[in-house]
């Protein structure tokens, strides 16, 4: 019999969801593995584009339990209870307790050799620096989720440069700097790199067999299947060689536009639009489907160099340049890639056709990123004064300079000021909050009048 926390097989099943499963198709079965010897126990599930283990080190009797993967949900739990696994002529058996309550739940046996067979761990392996496993996360953030002409759905790993890349077709990411000690292959781009149950601040161990790529984060394994058929795309020539216009970020503009980003009219439409303008100054600029009056944000302490220019983009890719910390925007012709890097690392996106871009308007909502105050300004409108007024004023002896002093009157302007600033603010946000719900309920409605045609014309039919 087989003792196992009910909190470890929530934590596997956590693990496995992003590696063995995330890379196998819905319909493929999957078993997970349980074999007690005098090294401890293992814990074992194989796919067909990635492997996973964990060993928990200790002696036991020699045992091996096998259970279909979904049999992790029925006793995973938090806390230190514990699972009793065992099996015989009539399948598997498991038993635990919910609370006080005793569960048992029985599964089909399965013959171990129809199981895929674990790969073996490299004789050799190299360690590299816990970076390794944050490249390999940012990497399948960037990759697509299924591939056309090229493997996009992979990781380039080049053991000639040192090199991770990825890429979906419309943005790139490259990462340098790691002494990868093969020749350039091709794993699949799993989330599980991202995954809170792996220790991800210590060094990895990996390395390379025939078919497989081996990372070892004790107590975890992964094996991810090399990919020798297929091909992936010319990276090089997606980069481009010269800018024309470089945006120089100040930090507080990052982290404000990183904030205000998702919130600007227009997040929920296709590629999200956005319209990045420099002109004397850095605004991003954006305008919803059915909005007449566009909002735009003004980053106010940072700069530009190079000639004017003006592209329309995906915010979700700036948004994703701001995430991995570039403060350099390199902009060539707005119809080439846009481009920021650092010293180990470019990222690289194609922007949108700048028919769509959002011009400057008197009307403009505007943003200021203010250092200690983010403010929402309404367009400067120049108030004609009346000479009468003023010569009366003064003939009674008041002088302009004197009503702007007057301290009490002044402070009760300012405090109306911004009080009137803040509630416009919450209206503005109500207001975004209203529009997307209108635009959700009119395609919801759309779908409902389309449905009720469909049933008639089948009706019709029918008749």
């Amino acid at each position: 019999m087989i003792h196992v926390q009910r909190s470890l097989a929530r934590q596997f099943r956590a693990v496995l969801r992003k590696s063995v499963l995330a890379g196998s198709a819905r319909s493929s079965p999957c078993h997970v593995v349980f074999r007690a010897g005098t090294d401890g126990l293992r814990i074992q599930a194989q796919g067909p584009t990635a492997g996973l283990e964990y060993h928990d080190p200790g002696a036991h009797d020699s045992e091996v339990v096998a259970i279909p993967v979904h049999a992790l949900a029925d006793f995973e739990g938090k806390g230190e209870g514990l699972v009793e696994l065992s099996s015989d002529a009539n399948g598997s058996l498991a038993s635990w307790k919910d609370g006080v309550v005793p569960r048992t739940r029985r599964y089909e046996n399965v013959a171990l050799n129809d199981l895929p067979r674990m790969p073996t761990v490299p004789e050799t392996m190299t360690e590299l620096p816990p970076s390794f496993i944050e490249a390999m996360r940012e990497a399948a953030a960037t990759a697509s989720t299924s591939r056309v002409r090229y493997a996009v759905d992979c990781i380039q790993l080049r053991g000639h440069d040192g090199k991770i890349i990825a890429t979906d077709g419309r943005h790139l990411l490259v990462q340098s700097g790691f002494p990868l000690p093969w020749p350039d292959l091709l794993v699949p781009a799993l989330p599980v790199f991202g995954c809170r149950d792996l220790p991800l601040d210590q060094p990895v161990q990996v390395g390379k067999s025939d078919n497989f790529l081996t990372m070892r984060m004790e107590p975890w394994t992964l094996h991810l299947a090399i990919d020798k058929d297929s091909r992936y795309p010319n990276v090089e020539s997606i980069i481009p060689k010269a800018s024309s216009t470089t945006i120089h970020l100040a930090q507080q503009d990052a982290e404000f536009l990183g904030k205000t980003l998702s919130s600007l009219p227009g997040n929920d439409e296709e590629y999200a639009p956005i319209t990045l303008d420099v002109n004397g100054q850095v605004v991003v600029r954006a305008r919803g489907e059915e909005q007449q009056q566009p909002t735009e944000v003004v980053l106010c302490h940072s700069t530009a160099s190079g000639r004017a220019v003006r592209l329309t983009m995906n915010r979700r890719y700036l948004a994703r340049a701001l995430h991995l910390g570039f403060s350099e925007i390199r902009i060539g012709d707005p119809a080439m890639p846009v481009l920021c890097d650092s010293e180990n690392r470019n990222y690289v996106w194609q922007g949108l056709p700048t028919e769509g871009a959002v011009r400057e308007s008197p009307n403009a909502l505007r943003i200021l990123s203010d250092e200690t105050n983010p403010r929402v300004t309404e367009p400067k409108r120049e108030r004609k004064r009346s000479p009468m007024a003023n010569d009366h004023a003064q003939a009674n002896g008041v002088h302009e300079s004197d009503s702007k002093t007057n301290g009490s009157g002044i402070n009760a302007l300012i405090t109306e000021v911004e009080t009137l600033k803040a509630q416009l603010r919450e209206c503005y946000g109500r207001a975004n909050q209203i529009g997307v719900a209108i635009k959700r309920q009119r395609k919801q409605a759309q779908v409902v009048q389309s449905t009720l045609l469909q049933l008639r014309q089948l009706q019709q039919v029918g008749a």
